[in-house]
């Protein structure tokens, strides 16, 4: 395995940034923090191209491409999901009760995601008519949701800060329901995790589709979708445990590997810890060390 950065951003933030997402079909990558302002950056030299400035009024938790719209979706600490055009004109926007911690999209259902403190709100955007239309909540978690992962297939995950991860699907009626097993009374709801959830993603790989969380404990636990799939069941096939609050995790299929962050700052050079979701393999003394900051690449 030989990988290489191709660019380095220096500083995208002066302020812990809080959301992040890459639209691959416009080469930009848009950022979120305290600041309260969305930046979009280019991909290919690293150039800032736009600010939404004063975005919202809190921190901004959360950002998701909505990949059929060519929309942005944004939350924040101050109870609002907005959705955003391009050019960082405000679309609409929709006030729940609490702050929202995460939102996400599904290109499969064309659903809009926020989780708030113990429910998942999710909305379809109606954009004709300039306005996100609430359709379900589920009220699975019994603290604040943290991540909400979409995979390509449609199925929904929910994270929280209980430790619990709740798995969702569409029914044969066309509705989004709390999975069940295909025998028995079993549902996909479980505590997964010793201590709080603090990142997940879905590792989309043809040949092995599951999700993975990090957490608060320590440690990364890739799950066995056939067990969910037949039993709506939480059982992992690898658990990694590190050092620190895990912080991040991102799955990359062309490399068929996962990057792992941590609060102690990951492996000696300060770079992320790298496995194989198949195998639980360490892969992080095959990958070069990043560059310092202010390097040239």
């Amino acid at each position: 395995m030989a990988m290489h950065p191709l660019l380095v951003v220096d500083k995208i933030s002066s302020a812990p940034v809080g959301g992040i997402v890459f639209c691959s079909d416009r080469k930009e990558v848009y950022a979120a923090s305290d600041e309260k302002n969305i930046k979009v950056w280019n991909t290919e030299d690293g150039r800032l191209m736009r600010c939404f400035e004063n975005a919202h009024t809190g921190s901004i938790t959360g950002l998701a491409w909505l990949s059929l719209q060519k929309m942005l979706a944004s939350c924040s600490l101050d109870h609002y999901i907005s959705i955003w055009n391009t050019k960082g004109d405000s679309v609409t926007k929709c006030k729940l009760a609490t702050p929202l911690f995460c939102c996400s999209y599904s290109p499969k259902h064309d659903y809009v995601l926020t989780g708030g403190n113990g429910f998942m709100m999710v909305f379809q955007l109606k954009k004709d008519e300039g306005k996100l239309e609430k359709k379900y909540k589920f009220e699975e978690h019994t603290d604040f949701v943290s991540q909400i992962i979409c995979s390509p297939f449609g199925r929904i995950f929910s994270c929280g800060f209980d430790g619990r991860i709740c798995a969702y699907e569409v029914n044969v009626e066309e509705r989004l329901v709390l999975m069940k097993a295909p025998i028995g009374k079993g549902r996909a709801r479980a505590k997964c995790h010793e201590g709080a959830i603090s990142c997940a993603t879905f590792n989309g790989e043809n040949a092995f589709q599951t999700l993975i969380t990090g957490g608060y404990d320590q440690t990364v636990r890739v799950w066995n979708n056939d067990s969910l799939t037949a039993h709506a069941e939480f059982s992992p096939n690898h658990v990694l445990t590190l050092t620190g609050t895990i912080t991040s995790v991102c799955s990359l299929p062309a490399t068929r590997s996962v990057w792992v962050t941590t609060s102690t700052g990951g492996p000696a050079d300060g770079g992320p810890t790298i496995f194989d979701p198949r195998s639980g393999t360490n892969l992080t003394d095959l990958v070069p060390a990043p560059p310092p900051p202010g390097a040239h690449v």
